[in-house]
Parts: C-alpha cells; structure tokens; sequence
C-alpha cells in the first residue's frame, strides 16, 4: 500500500490487481503497462504477437516482422499487421495488412493488403490491395493494383524478373500476366488479363483488352472490346461491346451488328446504317 492505496492485490482465486482492489481478470491493470528493451515483445500462447523490433515499427500478428524481430533484417518505420506479414522482409516506410502479406518483399514505401499480396516484391512506390495481388512484381515500382489477383503476375518464379512500371490494374484478375509491360490502365474484371510486356494501353471494361500480350499504344473500351488472340496490335482503337480491332492504327465502333450516328442523339429509328 501507498497512501493506503493498493499498489497490488492478490485475491484468493489467484487474480492478480495493479492498482486495482478487486481485479475481475487473471491480470488487471489500471494505467500503462510497459515492456522495457530487450525483450520488446508481446507474446500470447508463447508466440509473439507483438513488438516492434528495429526503429519505429509496429508489428502485430504471429511471425510478422520475423526477420527483424530475429535481428536478421534491418527496416525502419515500418507497419505489418498480420499472420506472417512482413516475414523475411526487410526495407522502410512498408504498410503491409493480411494474412502472409509482404513475405520476402524488401522494397520501399509500398503499401500491400490482402492475403498474399506483394509477395516477393523488391520494387518501390507499389500499392496493392486484393487477395494474392502483385505477387513476385519483383523490382517493379510505382504502379497500383486493386482487385482480386490484380497484376499477380500469373504465379511467376520469383526469379524471374518482372519489372513493370507506372501501371494502373483495378478489377478481378486485371493485368494478371504483367512482367515488363509499363504505363498500363487496365479497369474491369480480367482487362489486360495476358498482358505480359504491352506498354501504354487504356483498356476498360469486363475482359477489355484479354488477349492483347506486346501490343502497344491499344485503346479498348468496353465489355469483350479488343483483338483476337495472338494479334498483337499497335496504336488500335475498339470501342464498344464486342467491338474488335485485327489491324494497327485502326478505329472500330461496336461490332458487326451495330450502326454509327453522329449528330443523331435522341433521334427515334435510326441511325439505319452502318454510319
């Protein structure tokens, strides 16, 4: 006692109070609680599920940060939140959120979220959210993928180096195949699916652009709107459901059952025409 307040009580049942009279829990509290250096971890069924080893991080999850925590990797001010989050992963200013999220991945100033995502990721700049999203992007940087499997990069060995840059993926499955392709937009469930090194493409629209895998400078709006298989365009335009373009520098609006009016909005029964 100070001042004849408890400073600690032990009841008959083996509830443990700190400047509680009668703690309601094994171990009650009242005010901070501190863990002092070294051991600057929390642990819960003798696994640590919180600290923040290095300089101004905070992990939270059973093996997340491992590596730093081990004193195996050196990474600053980051946050890992998750089983497994951020395990083997070394690098600054990360905010990696899921289950396995940011394994291995050593870059910088990425923000990962989701199971998975990130993966093996040495780039810069990244932000990934959707389940497995950018796995194995390796050294690729500045680029944005949301949706599930979005720029996952179709399972690649991590080995194998995919670089791509200033790409933007939103949509299930979106920019699935990329590995060097750069200054992509991709908007709709599996747009720009294969895309695997085609550079500078806008598609939008569910399955927008699929097939397209080199090509180049492609414009492809709208549902199933691109080019066939293995037709690796330059500087194409398909805009429309169905709309498909085989040829470069070309434009096509819808498919073969649709006609084109110009000045003719609102106008009952037409265009009767293709154009």
């Amino acid at each position: 006692y100070t001042n004849n307040l408890p400073r600690a009580t032990i009841l008959g049942n083996g509830k443990v109070g700190i400047g509680i009279n009668n703690p309601l829990w094994q171990l009650d509290v009242a005010d901070e609680i501190n863990i002092s250096q070294p051991r600057n971890y929390f642990m819960i069924g003798g696994e640590t599920v919180l600290h923040n080893a290095g300089t101004e991080n905070i992990f939270t999850g059973v093996n997340c940060g491992k590596d730093i925590l081990a004193g195996n990797a050196s990474a600053n001010m980051n946050t890992f939140n998750g089983f497994s989050a951020g395990e083997f992963a070394s690098g600054n200013d990360n905010v990696f959120i899921g289950h396995s999220t940011g394994r291995y991945s050593n870059g910088q100033s990425n923000i990962f979220i989701g199971t998975s995502a990130g993966n093996d990721n040495l780039g810069d700049y990244n932000s990934i959210v959707g389940f497995t999203a950018g796995m194995y992007l390796t050294t690729g940087k500045e680029n944005t993928f949301m949706g599930l499997r979005a720029g996952e990069c179709n399972g690649q060995n991590p080995a194998t180096p995919i670089v791509g840059l200033n790409n933007s993926f939103f949509g299930y499955a979106s920019g699935q195949a990329i590995k060097d392709g750069n200054e992509n937009i991709f908007a709709g469930s599996h747009s720009g699916n294969s895309n695997s090194s085609g550079s500078y493409n806008t598609f939008i629209g569910s399955n927008a652009g699929y097939y397209n895998d080199k090509g180049t400078y492609n414009t492809y709006i709208g549902n199933n709107a691109g080019s066939p298989v293995n037709f690796n365009l330059h500087y194409a335009s398909a805009i429309g459901t169905n709309a498909t373009a085989v040829n470069d520098k070309v434009m096509i609006l819808g498919d073969n059952d649709i006609n084109v009016g110009i000045g003719m909005s609102g106008v009952a029964g037409g265009p009767l025409t293709k154009l």
